[in-house]
C-alpha cells in the first residue's frame, strides 16, 4: 500500500497545477452559465428566477378526475393494442412501446397523479420556457460531458504515453516500487482526480440550482415496463455516476494503449477511435433496424456499445444503467490486468 501511495504522491506533485487550473476554469464556466440564466433568463430561458412552476397544483379536483378518466380509457386501448401486437409476434420495439404506454397510464391511475405533475427526464437539458432551478445541474452536466471526457483522455495519456516520450518512465520503474503497484498507483490517482472534478461540478451546479428553487416535482421515468417518479437529485446522481464511469473508461483505454505502443499520439487516437467506431456501428445497427422494424429499441441496442451506451442513458432513463456500469467496469478491469501484464514484461 505504501508503494501505491508513493506513486499517487508522485503523480499529484506533477499534476497539481494543471488540475487546479482545470477546476478553476470549470468553476468559471458554471458561474457564467448561472449569470446567463439570471441575466437572460426571461429571454433565453435557461431557468426561471421565480419559484418552480411544477407541479401544477392549481388543477381542480374535477379537472384531475376528468384526466384520470381519460387515462383509464387510454389504458384499455393500450392493453388491447399490446394484446394484438403480441398475437401477431410484432417486433420487440413495438411491444416495448405499448408496454410503456400501459405502464404510464397504470401508474397515473394507481397514484392519482397526472402527467403535468412530473418533469420529463429527456427534456431537462433543453432550453424551454418551463425551466427552473432543478434543470440547472443537468444543463451543466450536459455542457461539460465532452470536456470531461477530454480531461480524462489527457489524464490517461499523461499516465504512460507522455512518460515514455519524455523518458521519465525510467525514473518511475527504477524506484523501489513493484511495477504492478505503479499501475495501481496511477489508476488510483486518475480515479481520485476524476472523482474530485465531478464532485466540484456537482456541488456547484446543485448549489446554484438550489438558489432558484428545485420545487417538489419528481421526474417521470421508465425502468423496463415500470413507470415511476424519481426525485431530481436521484436522477442527477445517476447521471453523475454514468459520466464518472465514462471518464474512467476513456482514461483506461488511453493508459493501456500508451503502455502497449509507448506513444502519447497512440494513446490519444485509441480512445477517440473506440468512440467513433462505437458510434458508427451503433448508427448502422439502428439504421438497419429502422429499415426493417421502423421502431428500434434504442435502449437495448445501446447497452453494448462503449461510452455510447452511457451517453444514451444519460439522456433517458432505464434500469439498464446498472448493467452499463458493470459492463464498463468489466472492460476497465480487463484493461487494468492487460496493462499490468504488459508493463511487467517490458524492457525499459
Amino acid at each position: 500500500m505504501k508503494e501505491i501511495l508513493r506513486i499517487v504522491y508522485h503523480e499529484s506533485f506533477q499534476w497539481t497545477r494543471n488540475v487546479v487550473r482545470m477546476l478553476l476554469l470549470g468553476t468559471v464556466v458554471i458561474l457564467t452559465l448561472a449569470v446567463a440564466g439570471v441575466r437572460f433568463g426571461s429571454e433565453y430561458s435557461y431557468l426561471l428566477k421565480a419559484e418552480a412552476q411544477y407541479p401544477e397544483t392549481e388543477m381542480s379536483v374535477a379537472q384531475r378526475n376528468s384526466l384520470l378518466a381519460e387515462y383509464a380509457h387510454e389504458l384499455v386501448y393500450s392493453q388491447e393494442y399490446l394484446r394484438q401486437a403480441e398475437f401477431v409476434n410484432a417486433p420487440s420495439a413495438v411491444l416495448a412501446k405499448y408496454r410503456e404506454e400501459c405502464a404510464r397510464y397504470a401508474f397515473f391511475l394507481e397514484t392519482g397523479t397526472v402527467e403535468s405533475d412530473y418533469l420529463d427526464a429527456g427534456t431537462l437539458t433543453q432550453l424551454t420556457y418551463g425551466y427552473h432551478g432543478s434543470a440547472f445541474p443537468f444543463i451543466v452536466l450536459d455542457t461539460f460531458f465532452y470536456p470531461l471526457l477530454f480531461f480524462a483522455l489527457m489524464l490517461g495519456v499523461s499516465a504512460f504515453g507522455m512518460e515514455y516520450r519524455s523518458g521519465t518512465i525510467k525514473n518511475v520503474v527504477t524506484a523501489p516500487v513493484r511495477r504492478r503497484n505503479i499501475i495501481y498507483g496511477k489508476a488510483l490517482f486518475l480515479a481520485m482526480v476524476m472523482t474530485m472534478s465531478l464532485f466540484v461540478l456537482m456541488v456547484l451546479s446543485l448549489g446554484i440550482g438550489a438558489l432558484f428553487g428545485f420545487g417538489d416535482a419528481e421526474v417521470l421515468v421508465f425502468s423496463g415496463t415500470i413507470c415511476r417518479g424519481v426525485p431530481v437529485l436521484v436522477l442527477f446522481f445517476v447521471r453523475i455516476v454514468l459520466a464518472w464511469v465514462a471518464m474512467l473508461f476513456v482514461a483506461a483505454v488511453a493508459a493501456v494503449f500508451g503502455i502497449v505502443l509507448r506513444s502519447p499520439i497512440a494513446a490519444i487516437i485509441a480512445p477517440v477511435g473506440v468512440y467513433l467506431l462505437s458510434i458508427g456501428v451503433f448508427n448502422v445497427v439502428v439504421g438497419f433496424r429502422q429499415y426493417t422494424y421502423y421502431e428500434p429499441n434504442l435502449a437495448a441496442i445501446a447497452m453494448f456499445y462503449p461510452i455510447v451506451g452511457l451517453q444514451y442513458h444519460m439522456e433517458a432513463w432505464s434500469g439498464i444503467f446498472w448493467f452499463l456500469i458493470g459492463y464498463h467496469g468489466l472492460l476497465i478491469a480487463i484493461g487494468l490486468l492487460a496493462a499490468i501484464t504488459l508493463f511487467k514484461r517490458q524492457n525499459i
